[in-house]
């Protein structure tokens, strides 16, 4: 565990003293808990009150900024050569009722439908050396009025062409009266605007700090033009996945001006030879690794260094495809899959978020208290790579686990309100009533 002034020299200029002392405690609180954590389980292993508690959840907190602190101070070194990608990806936490600020209709690919609850999109860091992840930003999708009524608006149409197909209709032909020719503005969605602003966030705060930073990683929902361009935008390279019915074409110079446009579609099942970089052996599966430049229908002029990973099975019969891409023509097909496969560790954080962090279990319901509140819970992700990485290096323990430091944690806790109960007195401890009259301090304070 970090120590009081080790946090006090690194958010020294973020949070006042009085909120350092506060957080360092919230900290070991979130470490004491052993089930649904609330801000009222917190404040029963806390010095302070539930209303503290509240009244820290009101406060206005750059969080970004006290996550990229501390992972400056204590992952990136300056010193060495590593090198550091941005992942990017969204979660789905279920709540009831309909109070919580943000819940709506989001499909969550865990229960593999449309739940009532909560979706937060958020960005890390990853270190590709180590494969570690650690989290920077974090923002919640929220529906606007316009955004309900467009949806309305889409399944009224869904109803009407169910309604033509039962009558036997055809869809009309043409446009309709009086409508206007499409335009390529921004998509307006909720994904959309929550993508944007974090990464104008993380990008402006990241600027300072001294990594070699050159690639954005995020999965096939996030391949679409408008995301390629906000990421070229901070002078970052995406990498991302396709469909496996993608249309990829060869590119060709344009007849008249400058750039290239579609020529002939691949064949991606039976590309040819020259194209081929690597071929291995996975069990009963041989995997073919072929790395083509092509352009996409949706990607509209942005030429592409794509990936094809063609898996066969031995008797030659079942085919599955990969498709990863990356807007780095120079980067080598080896790198795009690594970096692509690295993605996956953000689902880590998620993963202790939820079931190690009170993601799943906190009951705010203001936006303030809310914001804050998940934000603590994503701060405590990186917080505790860092933390277990150094209880680790001090029991020379290499496999020591999240739910190992909580359970230390708890027992400290512990002791340390025994050693509080008997230091006026030591001769109780020698005295076998005590332990049967003793109650750990863990009651909820009074506001």
């Amino acid at each position: 565990m970090l120590l009081l002034n080790e946090l006090i020299a690194v958010f020294n200029d973020l949070l006042s003293p009085a909120n350092i002392r506060f957080l360092h405690n919230i900290i070991n609180c979130f470490y004491c808990v052993q089930k649904d954590i609330t801000v009222r389980s917190l404040s029963r292993y806390s010095e302070y009150s539930t209303r503290s508690f509240f009244r820290f959840l009101r406060t206005n907190v750059d969080w970004v900024s006290l996550r990229i602190a501390l992972v400056q101070k204590f992952v990136i070194n300056s010193d060495d050569d590593r090198v550091y990608i941005l992942a990017l990806d969204e979660t789905v936490e279920g709540k009831s009722r309909k109070r919580t600020y943000g819940i709506s209709k989001f499909f969550s690919s865990t229960l593999d439908k449309v739940v009532d609850g909560v979706s937060f999109s958020a960005i890390s860091l990853i270190d590709t050396t180590r494969a570690v992840s650690y989290m920077l930003g974090v923002g919640q999708l929220i529906y606007t009025d316009k955004d309900r009524a467009r949806i309305l608006a889409q399944k009224e149409q869904k109803k009407e062409a169910k309604k033509r197909q039962e009558a036997g209709q055809a869809k009309p032909k043409g446009r309709k009266k009086g409508s206007k020719n499409k335009t390529e503005e921004e998509p307006d969605n909720p994904s959309f605007r929550t993508f944007k602003s974090l990464l104008d966030e993380v990008m402006s705060k990241l600027k300072p700090v001294k990594l070699t930073l050159c690639y954005f990683v995020a999965d096939s929902a996030f391949a679409a033009l408008h995301h390629v361009r906000e990421v070229q935008k901070h002078g970052l390279h995406l990498i991302s996945k396709m469909a496996c019915n993608t249309a990829l074409h060869k590119a060709r110079p344009k007849k008249r001006g400058n750039g290239m446009t579609e020529g002939e579609r691949y064949d991606l099942y039976n590309l040819d030879d020259a194209y081929l970089k690597e071929t291995r052996d996975e069990g009963d599966k041989t995997i073919k690794v072929y790395q083509i430049q092509a352009l996409n229908p949706s990607l509209k002029g942005v030429l592409l260094n794509v990936v094809v990973i063609l898996c066969i099975s031995k008797a030659g019969e079942k085919k599955g495809i990969k498709i990863l891409f990356c807007t780095d023509l120079g980067l080598s097909y080896d790198l795009v899959e690594k970096y692509y496969s690295l993605r996956f560790q953000i689902e880590f954080d998620f993963d202790d978020a939820k079931h190690r962090f009170g993601l799943s279990s906190f009951k705010n319901y203001k936006e303030q208290n809310v914001t804050n509140f998940v934000n603590m819970i994503f701060f405590m992700c990186t917080y505790n790579k860092i933390a277990l990485e150094k209880e680790r290096k001090n029991s020379g323990n290499e496999n020591l686990s999240v739910n190992d430091l909580k359970i230390i944690q708890n027992y400290r806790f512990i002791a340390k309100s025994v050693i509080n109960k008997v230091k006026k007195c030591p001769d109780l401890i020698f005295n076998s009533a005590f332990w049967n009259n003793y109650n750990p301090e863990i009651s909820i304070n009074r506001a």
